[in-house]
């Protein structure tokens, strides 16, 4: 038997599944503290702070903090950031508040759902598999499994928003039974082809892996549980673990995050580093604009010029996007069709 996994036959298991078990056994956890529905401040320090905007730090050592791609894209990064910034605002200023996180949470979807399609491909790279017929099935069914979960928020609505409460738009019925069928019949397709490659001898352990972990952890958080305690854990878990990994063991030699492979005391830094930025971004936020968790009301002149200031302190998270969806395409990294890619 010929086993094809993406990061390792070890590493999968624990960067797919593992962030799933980690955010089942801390909703219990705290459940069992006498938590509800609210994330907490605990909660919010884990998996928002800790986790979530962590994780977008961390795309800084596999671009500016990285020298080819800094020679390669420091231009294009600028410009990118400069007209994330003049968009945010425009659209800040015209639409409110709200339009402006509706807007955000919808390319905050659009990224999450690429990321796990982005991981099959990887996985497929890695085992050879080439054919076109073969990766669009894929990429369907793991884009399938998260967007059965949020076509059945957009239906029957959530208590909970991915970035502000009611950020998303109401649809019929008819969208999410037209996404389940699509559902049912790619996972089909999936699973008959892929019993027919394990008659073979052939595992896909890395895709099998990503696209059950996406089903399990999209549905469980958004549609099994009408909580935002859990959805944030599950999501934000699921979604940062095995980016991190990427970046680690694809960041410049030398760096803090390369070495972060050398053992715990390194990989410890280098959290500890992404955390500490991560807080001190959230300290601005709670500052300036929303004034929670322990922070006084932000001033009178930070909400007079919040067109100004929320889409200059979202600008990381949309960079994290925009960049996410650029430099992981193989096209621009050769390296990540070969075999010692991610040993």
């Amino acid at each position: 038997m010929r086993v094809h996994a993406l990061f390792g036959p070890r590493a999968d298991p624990a960067l797919f599944l593992g962030p799933l078990l980690f955010a089942a056994v801390s909703v219990a956890i705290a459940r069992a503290a006498g938590a509800e529905g609210e994330v907490g401040l605990i909660g919010w320090l884990v998996f928002v702070v800790g986790v979530d905007v962590a994780h977008v730090w961390s795309t800084l050592w596999v671009t500016l903090l990285h020298g080819d791609q800094r020679r390669a894209h420091a231009q294009r990064l600028a410009l990118l950031a400069v007209g994330l910034y003049v968009g945010g605002v425009v659209i800040h200023a015209s639409f409110g508040g709200f339009g402006f996180w509706r807007v955000v949470a919808y390319a905050a979807c659009l990224h999450f759902v690429r990321q796990q399609v982005g991981w099959v491909h990887l996985a497929r790279a890695r085992a050879g598999e080439l054919d076109r017929s073969g990766s669009r099935l894929d990429a369907a069914v793991v884009a399938l499994a998260a967007l059965e979960p949020l076509a059945y928020w957009h239906v029957h609505g959530r208590s909970f928003g991915w970035m502000v409460a009611g950020d998303f738009a109401r649809m019929p019925s008819s969208v999410l039974t037209f996404v389940r069928v699509a559902y049912a019949a790619s996972a089909g397709a999936f699973l008959v082809r892929e019993a027919a490659a394990l008659r073979r001898g052939e595992f896909h352990l890395g895709k099998i892996l990503v696209v059950v972990s996406t089903a399990i952890g999209w549905h469980i958080g958004i549609e099994r549980f009408d909580s935002d305690l859990v959805f944030t854990a599950f999501n934000t878990a699921a979604h940062a673990a095995p980016y991190v990994y990427l970046v680690v063991v694809r960041a410049e030699a030398g760096s803090v995050a390369a070495r972060a492979r050398g053992g715990a005391v390194a990989a410890v830094t280098f959290a500890g580093l992404l955390v500490a930025i991560a807080l001190t971004e959230e300290a601005l936020w709670e500052s300036l604009v929303w004034g929670e968790h322990g922070f006084s009301a932000p001033p009178r002149w930070a909400a007079a010029l919040a067109s100004g200031i929320v889409p200059l302190l979202a600008l990381p998270q949309l960079a994290h996007y925009a960049v996410d969806a650029v430099i992981w395409r193989r096209a621009h990294r050769p390296s990540l069709r070969t075999e010692s890619t991610f040993s």
